[in-house]
């Protein structure tokens, strides 16, 4: 991540040599083919695969006998979040913002957001348009907004834990993206 930003420099072998991936990023010539990136992209998916089957368990009551609601939502809230922020971290990584449309001839897209567990007829998809990808990531913030609890009720043994707060605090940052200003002034002064 960082040897884009030219804080950190890859590799030690005089000519480039070393890090071959990392220096392709660093020069900003990054290909399909680079492994760093692939796995980014794999890592950040099957981390959103696992928030998707937790909540497809979390919406199914007839199996969570006995089971208390608010752990219930508390969980669900879990897996809204990181899923919104997987997907967050896709869409600025992979996908794109508005304001690189006219670099991109107005036709750069989304990554696919994927809000259930998919099915093997499901595995390739095509890219979306950017709001769409935006949409899903902004639902899901809200959502786990409001099913999380606020900092305030999280015991210092769960710090670390997502929380209402930065659920809000993502969504302003998701409307910041998308020069939704008044949307991302509001949400912002929600968490302060």
């Amino acid at each position: 991540g960082t040897v884009c930003s030219g804080d950190a420099l890859p590799g030690g072998e005089p000519g480039g040599n070393d890090q071959a991936n990392m220096q392709q990023a660093a020069r900003f010539l990054t290909t399909a083919d680079n492994l760093y990136m692939r796995e980014y992209w794999r890592a950040l998916y099957t981390a959103i695969y696992r928030a998707n089957l937790l909540k497809s368990y979390m919406d199914q009551p007839d199996i969570l006998i006995d089971f208390p609601e608010e752990t219930r939502e508390r969980l669900l809230g879990d897996a809204l979040f990181l899923r919104g922020l997987l997907h967050f971290k896709l869409q600025i990584f992979f996908g794109g913002y508005p304001q690189l449309q006219s670099d991109f001839n107005n036709e750069l897209k989304g990554v696919p957001y994927v809000d259930h567990v998919l099915a093997p007829t499901e595995w390739e998809q095509e890219r979306p348009p950017l709001d769409t990808t935006w949409a899903g990531i902004e639902s899901d913030f809200i959502e786990a907004a409001k099913l999380l609890p606020p900092r305030s009720e999280i015991d210092d043994v769960e710090l670390g834990r997502a929380t209402s707060g930065a659920a809000t605090a993502m969504l302003a940052k998701t409307y910041l993206y998308q020069n939704k200003f008044q949307q991302a002034y509001e949400a912002a002064r929600e968490v302060i």
